[in-house]
């Protein structure tokens, strides 16, 4: 977040009548969460993913034989 705080069109901002929240929030908060998104998708495919091997090593009913299941019948929602 600092270093998109940092950048030109944070500093000069183009109306100098908006607030610090509206800039942090609606223009820094947006870009700095392009790189967080994917990251955040694949921590969670491979929590799920771990999930399910340790839910079948040691038989635990659980979340990932709930995600077997679905896929087993096609139950794609």
């Amino acid at each position: 977040m600092l270093e998109v705080l940092r950048t030109d069109y944070i500093q000069v901002r183009p109306c100098p009548r908006l607030s610090n929240r509206t800039v942090y929030f609606g223009h820094a908060l947006k870009n700095t969460l392009v790189p967080v998104s994917p990251l955040s998708g694949c921590r969670s495919a491979a929590s799920s993913g771990f999930s399910l091997v340790t839910e079948t090593v040691f038989q635990w009913p659980g979340m990932g034989l709930l995600l077997v299941q679905s896929v087993a019948v096609a139950d794609i929602p």
